[in-house]
C-alpha cells in the first residue's frame, strides 16, 4: 500500500525536523564550551597578569585578540541564532 502523496511529502518534510534539532543542539553545546573555554582563558590570563614577563606580551596580545573574536562570534550566534528562539519556546 502506497501513502498519499500529501502524506508522504508530510512525512519527508517533519521527518526532517529531529535531524534539525539535534544537530543544532550539537552546534550550542560546543558554541558553550567556546564560551567556557574562552571565560577560563580570560580568567588565567587575568590572575598572571603580573607574572607576564616582555617576551610573552605578543603571545598574550593574540590570545586576547583570538579571544575577542569568539566573543564577537557567540554574541552572533546567540543573538541571532536558534538560542534566543528556542529559549521562547521553551518559556512558553
Amino acid at each position: 500500500m502506497q501513502a498519499h502523496p500529501w502524506a508522504a511529502l508530510a512525512w519527508g518534510v517533519l521527518s526532517v525536523i529531529p535531524k534539525t534539532i539535534g544537530a543544532q543542539m550539537n552546534r550550542d553545546q560546543k558554541v558553550q564550551q567556546l564560551w567556557s573555554m574562552t571565560a577560563g582563558m580570560l580568567s588565567f590570563l587575568n590572575e598572571a597578569e603580573s607574572a607576564i614577563e616582555q617576551c610573552q606580551v605578543r603571545i598574550v596580545s593574540k590570545m586576547m585578540q583570538q579571544m575577542y573574536k569568539c566573543a564577537l562570534f557567540i554574541r552572533e550566534y546567540c543573538g541571532k541564532g536558534f538560542i534566543s528562539q528556542f529559549d521562547f519556546v521553551s518559556a512558553s
